[in-house]
């Protein structure tokens, strides 16, 4: 109920993902001013659950992900012996990624 208060030693520790029980959906909105993005679970808007995700982290978390899919992808290709000739059409080149 008290991280209206408290939030920027929340920030210092700079969390990736912060789990806050008893959290008023009030103190989630002002985090989510404060560049976080979050959802706020419950039944009375003084107490509930708070979910906090920092929006730099979920950014990293995407790039990550789509670098890992594509070398994944590149790999799959490379070493399915697939040709880059032009008489080659693009399903030709899906399916070998595939």
């Amino acid at each position: 109920m008290a991280l209206s208060r408290k939030r920027q030693l929340l920030y210092d520790l700079f969390p990736d993902i912060s789990i806050i029980p008893e959290c008023a959906k009030k103190c989630v909105e002002l985090c989510i001013e404060d560049g976080f993005d979050g959802r706020w679970i419950g039944d009375k808007p003084q107490k509930g659950l708070g979910v906090l995700v920092a929006t730099v982290a979920l950014n990293l978390l995407l790039v990550n992900f789509l670098a890992h899919s594509w070398r994944s992808a590149m790999n799959r290709l490379l070493t399915s012996g697939f040709s880059f000739h032009p008489s080659n059409s693009p399903w030709q080149l899906a399916k070998s990624v595939i």
